[in-house]
């Protein structure tokens, strides 16, 4: 919300439905598969270079990584975010 995306594009990405923009289901796909088994398949890694280039794509995989790196530590640590119950 806080970089402007709608409550619908939220709706869409926890629901895995398809947003209706070809880039933005891509990255999103991109994002998921990284989360689920840590690396991207072949032919999602081919149509991220295809669509996005091969920068734009390791800046997706090397984004993806720090911020799940991040989360570990974050979680590791206990810490606590601003406004949210300890659980």
């Amino acid at each position: 919300r806080a970089l402007g995306m709608s409550e619908e594009s939220l709706d869409h990405i926890r629901s895995g439905a398809a947003t209706g923009d070809a880039d933005q289901d891509l990255a999103i796909r991109c994002a998921d598969e990284l989360a689920a088994t840590r690396r991207l398949s072949d032919a999602t890694w081919s149509e991220m270079v295809d669509r996005f280039g091969l920068a734009t794509t390791l800046d997706a995989v090397f984004t993806v990584g720090a911020y799940t790196a991040l989360a570990m530590g974050l979680n590791s640590c206990d810490v606590q975010i601003e406004g949210r119950p300890a659980s």
